[in-house]
């Protein structure tokens, strides 16, 4: 990875006002060529998951992550999804001293029609997660990291989940892309949510690309929370709602020159593969999806393993994924 490539993110980043005259100055330090980040999710899973929650956060404190990516779901399907639940969680999530950036769960917000969840309108809990969780241009945690959310565009102003930014010779884009398969709704007439969201997603992740490709950046990373199924035939009942998406990376990976890290939650497996094909069955080489899969339950609660990434521009794979134990 040649230093002009990395200074190629910070050239972008002044040409597009998002670099403070300060911070510009200081250069290189800004774009390490090796750095690491935690990748967790499901945290934390209910009530009696918040102190083992609170020690995993206080062990990535110690360590040498930059930031923590968090795959959603900040309460479990059955619990109240009440404003009083939020605050807490957003509040436990808060005390982290590493920076988290947190996409949005089904469990968060789709789940909360249901009785046990406390039946509430799903996209009234999503309007109030949205203002709760992702509001202002820096990540949550103690440590700043400055984030550019897609709501700073007019035509997107409802969609602040949907953030970037960019570490070192990497750019970063959270998602809102949830489980129950993305809310596609077969009865629904016209899905005016999952219709919408689609289209702002793709806007978002077309111009990361771009930015990406400009900058000549070595890789992007992407965070959702649910697993497109990429091993899922064409749809026996129903309608898959992940096909614009995969359909979306497929054409937007073969036109990138970096790699490309999809990293979601869901799932009943851990994965680390490669399951995105062109048209014709070839498997599309710059494209890498992780998941860690179910997580581990100690004797002592809900401690879990997570997955660490490294990144490493010198090294022929960008990305190196290893699990993490719980501290």
């Amino acid at each position: 990875m040649s230093l002009r490539r990395i200074a190629g993110g910070l050239v972008w980043l002044a040409l597009m006002g998002s670099l403070p005259g300060s911070l510009w100055a200081q250069g290189r330090a800004l774009t390490p060529a090796r750095f690491s980040f935690v990748f967790v999710g499901d945290l934390p899973a209910d009530v009696a998951d918040e102190k083992a929650a609170l020690h995993l956060l206080e062990t990535f404190d110690t360590g040498d992550a930059r930031f923590i990516l968090h795959s959603g779901n900040v309460k479990g399907r059955n619990e109240l999804c009440s404003d009083a639940l939020y605050e807490q969680r957003k509040a436990l999530l808060a005390t982290s001293r590493k920076a988290l950036v947190l996409v949005p769960g089904n469990s968060d917000w789709l789940d909360c029609d249901s009785a046990a969840a406390g039946g509430f309108d799903a996209l009234e809990r999503l309007t109030r997660l949205r203002e709760l969780f992702f509001d202002g241009d820096a990540a949550l945690g103690q440590e700043r990291l400055a984030v550019t959310r897609q709501s700073e565009m007019a035509k997107y102003r409802a969609y602040p989940e949907n953030v970037r930014w960019i570490t070192g010779p990497v750019m970063f884009v959270g998602l809102n892309l949830p489980g129950r398969n993305n809310n596609f709704r077969i009865d629904a007439g016209r899905n005016a949510e999952f219709d919408d969201r689609a289209i702002a997603s793709r806007a978002w992740l077309e111009r990361a690309f771009q930015a990406a490709q400009r900058a000549r950046l070595a890789g992007l990373v992407i965070l959702v929370n649910a697993d497109p199924q990429f091993e899922l035939r064409p749809r026996r009942v129903g309608r898959d709602g992940y096909q614009e998406f995969k359909s979306m990376l497929r054409e937007l990976c073969r036109g990138f020159g970096g790699e490309v890290l999809l990293l979601h939650g869901a799932g009943a497996l851990a994965r680390q593969d490669q399951p995105l094909r062109d048209a014709g069955g070839k498997v599309i080489a710059n494209f890498t999806r992780v998941a860690p899969g179910p997580q581990p339950v100690a004797a002592s609660g809900m401690e879990r393993s997570t997955l660490r990434i490294r990144v490493d521009a010198r090294r022929p794979r960008l990305f190196q994924v290893s699990r993490q134990p719980p501290g």
